[in-house]
């Protein structure tokens, strides 16, 4: 070798990184390679089995005697079109790899973005298409190449590469508490409430897009608006009609929740107390907890946005592709039932006025220091009135044990009186809270005895109407257990931090407090 040769610099994708380790490009383009080969694998093995796959399709279909030979060819077209994404990709992944090489930052932007939908569309098929076991398995390990070349993608050292500053303190903060919301929203809607059973676990991970992605999309709206929680509930209550109305088409199905159809008269075509209780829920223990637990454990980020707006475009797909997935879902969806048009249009409507009242009428935080100076009781006070409205709402509309009596039959009146007890509940409670919050004198003690409160109530209500077996009782009292116990750990660490800084506000800017029902 030469000195000029010696001389000649590395290119950055060729250097080895410190103990000799692959260089992080390279590492990235040869796990994309291994990408490609798979998807070209699975749509070769597609196009050989067509028929055996049809076949198999076509049993789980369970067509009418009349419609077989439609439905065998409506599959047949549908089977012919999926492996078109694995050659698209095959004819971009060259052009991806050459401007990786190049550094440029728009090849490896589109890497991440065709990496993302391509694990959607691997989903999607998984859990939606019908496919035999075998073909559902050989896209299950696509799935984890893929999951492979999004993690190489998002090592800082590749992300250096393309003028990606490796993140601050403050930015990992906020990445901390967007993690966090993530992982709370779906636990504290499903699991720690027993609508996803001890049994059915597994199922959660099915939720998390849509619950997670959902609620950090309405923290972020809501914040970069310059609003606070009346935005973030309201928008809970959009998010319910999504889920619950266009997605699982539950608010007039008479088949998906029998137990709950049972319980109040059908009102032009919805039932009543189930969108009364389904909507303040989801507002509430879908949206609302999650939001206030993930801010008041990063009080520094409690006011400012988590994502920057490509992590919010991406944030928003990620919820819409949950919400395919809640329809898909048998253990969640009524597959059987239709919801007429007009149903949707009107639902959908609603969804809209919501987000612009939301977003644009109600008023932004204001200062607490300018509010009135209401009397506030203290936290354990707070606490027990909390605990009461949440399982007396949710124990007027649940199917308590009981409950099924002549006189709350859905014809009878104590249907109504019921519904209408607890919207007095749920609107005095949001009067209070409004009223209490916005006060100088609401610390956050005040705040996590509130959380605490509802939290135990929703599980408890939970363990009588949704538990119907030993193990699922038993899981919900040990999540119950859990749930004190962290909370109080809460509890404690609010105090220690207002103890250890006593002349500092609560609140690290001004503005209203997150808590169950308004602020």
């Amino acid at each position: 070798m030469t000195h000029h040769d010696a001389a000649r610099p590395v290119p950055a994708h060729q250097e080895r990184e410190p103990g000799g380790r692959e260089p992080p490009l390279n590492r990235l383009i040869r796990i994309m390679l291994v990408n490609l080969g798979a998807g070209l694998v699975i749509a070769a093995v597609t196009l050989i089995c067509h028929d055996q796959i049809v076949t198999a399709q076509l049993a789980s279909a369970h067509p009418a005697a009349g419609a077989v030979a439609q439905t065998r060819n409506s599959l047949s077209i549908t089977l012919w079109t999926r492996p078109a994404p694995a050659v698209a990709v095959a004819v971009l992944y060259p052009l991806f790899i050459r401007r990786l090489r190049q550094h440029q930052r728009r090849g490896y932007r589109r890497v991440v973005i065709v990496g993302l939908l391509q694990l959607a569309a691997l989903i999607w098929y998984i859990l939606g298409a019908d496919y035999p076991w075998w073909l559902r398995a050989l896209q299950g390990v696509q799935v984890l190449i893929v999951l492979a070349v999004l993690w190489a993608a998002s090592r800082p050292a590749l992300r250096a590469l393309f003028g990606y500053q490796p993140p601050g303190p403050q930015t990992r903060y906020r990445r901390r508490a967007a993690l966090l919301l993530v992982v709370l929203a779906p636990l504290v809607a499903e699991l720690t409430w027993g609508s996803t059973r001890a049994s059915q676990i597994g199922g959660l991970l099915l939720f998390w897009p849509g619950y997670g992605a959902g609620a950090l999309l309405i923290r972020e709206l809501a914040r970069r608006s310059g609003r606070g929680q009346p935005t973030i509930l309201l928008l809970g209550v959009a998010y319910g009609l999504i889920e619950e109305g266009l997605t699982l088409q539950s608010l007039t199905s008479r088949t998906i929740y029998p137990d709950m159809t049972g319980l109040a008269p059908q009102a032009g075509g919805v039932n009543p107390a189930y969108t009364l209780m389904v909507l303040v829920y989801h507002a509430v223990f879908s949206i609302g907890i999650p939001v206030a637990l993930a801010e008041i454990t990063h009080p520094r980020a409690r006011h400012t946005p988590w994502l920057r707006t490509p992590g919010l475009a991406v944030t928003a797909v990620i919820a819409l592709l949950g919400f395919g997935l809640f329809r898909l879902v048998p253990l969640t969806a009524d597959p059987h039932y239709l919801q007429p048009w007009p149903d949707d249009l009107i639902i959908g409507a609603l969804v809209v006025v919501l987000g612009v009242v939301a977003l644009r009428v109600l008023p932004p935080v204001r200062s607490r220091d300018a509010q009135p100076a209401a009397a506030v009781p203290p936290a354990l006070t707070v606490g027990l009135l909390a605990f009461g409205a949440t399982v007396a709402f949710l124990g007027l509309l649940m199917p308590l044990p009981g409950a099924h009596h002549a006189g709350y039959a859905p014809s009878g009146p104590a249907a109504w009186y019921a519904i209408a007890v607890a919207a007095v509940i749920a609107a005095g409670t949001a009067v209070l809270a409004a009223r209490w919050t916005r006060s100088p004198a609401w610390r956050d003690q005040h705040t996590g005895a509130a959380l605490t409160a509802a939290l135990l109530g929703h599980t408890l209500i939970g363990l009588l109407t949704l538990a119907h077996t030993p193990l699922d009782r038993i899981a919900l009292t040990a999540f119950g257990v859990a749930e004190v116990l962290l909370m109080l750990r809460l509890v404690r660490a609010i105090a220690g931090r207002a103890a250890g800084n006593p002349d500092r506000p609560r609140h690290d800017r001004p503005g209203r407090t997150a808590w169950p029902l308004t602020g």
